[in-house]
Formats: structure tokens, sequence, C-alpha cells
């Protein structure tokens, strides 16, 4: 007589299984967006090693560029003629725009507005859609006041403590950031679109002297890094 399994016994097995997915599913995803954070932390210290490599080539000056959340703001305030995109001035040294682009920016966004559409205007993100769709085919954000502001097309703002220092502020290139991106990627909340996601983020940074970390809060971010470009900048 031959022996098969009752329909319990099929139950059983298959609650077994599904108690046992749920276990493991929210570990698997926790390793996988781990795995993503080391990616955009790699990215951004990519990216500063391009900085190095364009500033060597060009009298340690930051690239005369901007990010496209910036429009026309800084040709606007400065008259000065149209200004590319950092990445675009970057390409040489980066081979591809894939070090400026976010493994978790892959389609759930926040409610944020700065995006730029072809004829140079602010309009909102569709839901659900990457940003670097619509900020210029780069996820991350380029500090555009550093090679800007302080400096024209011919004598962009120079890179270090150098720099630092001739404007006599009271912070070190360690402090002020060259890229970044404020976390909210890498939330377990990233795939809500609520308009404070970006606050409970994690920002991640590569900074002036070429190091890259996360920080532990938007606010301790912005406050006691971004925050210090306006003592070499000014203010927008």
């Amino acid at each position: 007589m031959k022996r098969a399994f009752t329909l319990i016994e099929l139950l059983v097995v298959i609650a077994i299984i599904a108690i046992l997915a749920a276990i493991l599913f929210p570990v698997f995803a926790r390793a996988r967006e781990r795995a993503k954070l080391t990616t955009c932390l790699s990215n951004f210290k990519q990216v500063g090693l391009q900085f190095k490599m364009y500033s060597d080539d060009n009298d340690q000056k930051l690239p005369y560029a901007k990010d496209p959340s910036d429009s026309t703001y800084f040709e606007g305030k400065f008259g000065k003629p149209a200004i590319p995109l950092v990445w675009n001035v970057m390409k040489p040294y980066g081979g591809s725009f894939q070090h400026w682009r976010c493994p978790s920016d892959t389609g759930y966004f926040s409610a944020y507005t700065i995006a730029i559409d072809d004829n140079g205007g602010k309009k909102a993100v569709p839901p659900r859609k990457p940003w670097y769709l619509y900020h210029g085919g780069g996820s991350y954000w380029f500090n555009t006041r550093l090679g800007v502001q302080h400096g024209t097309a011919n004598d962009a703002g120079k890179i270090g403590p150098p720099s630092v220092d001739s404007m006599g502020s009271k912070t070190t290139a360690t402090d002020i950031p060259l890229a970044y991106e404020l976390g909210f990627w890498h939330t377990p909340d990233a795939g809500k679109d609520a308009g404070t996601l970006a606050l409970k983020g994690r920002p991640i940074s590569v900074m002036l002297d070429g190091h890259a970390q996360q920080y532990s809060s938007y606010a301790d971010w912005r406050t006691n890094k971004y925050g210090k470009t306006d003592l070499i900048c000014g203010t927008y």
C-alpha cells in the first residue's frame, strides 16, 4: 500500500514555510539594503577621487559646474554664462554617470519638489519614479557653491584647506560636503510617499578633504556639515 501526504500534513508544511519566509525575507531585505548602502559609500569615494583628479589637473581648483537642482539660479545671481552640470564636467574622470547614481534610487520618492524639467523650470517628481530621471541623470547632489559662488569660469573655487583658510572661516575641509544624498532611499520608510521622508534619512557625503561617510541624522548633517558651507561661500 502506497503512503501519501495527508491534507493536514501538507497544510502544516506550508504553514512552516510561510512562517520561515515571514522571518527571513525582512532579514534578506535588510542585508540587501546594507549592501546597497556600501555601494553608495563606494560611489562617493569614487566621486571624491574624481574631484581630486580634476583638481590635480586644474591648479587645485574644483570644477566650474552646478547641480541640476540649482537650475539657472547662479547664472541669474552673478550674470555668468550657462554653467554645465557637474557629472558632465566630471565624466572624463569617471567614464560614466554611474558613480553619481544611488543603487537604492529605483522608484520610491518623497514629495520633494526640486527637480528640473527640460526648460530649466522646477516641477514635482511623480511618486514611485527614480529621482535621477528628473535630476539630470544623477541621484546625488553637488554643492554648487564651492565651484561657483566665490569663483568664476576661469577661476573656480579651490579644493582643500587652502581655500578654507583663505576665506578666513572657522571650519575645516572635513566639514564641507562636496557631494551628498540625504539618505532616505536607505530607510525602512523608503517605499512611502511621505513629504518629510528626507528628514528621516541619514545623509551620506563626500567631504572637501575627500573622505566619505554616513551621518547620524539629517539635523546633525545639515547644521554641523552642510551649514558650514556658508562660512566659506556666503549664503544663497
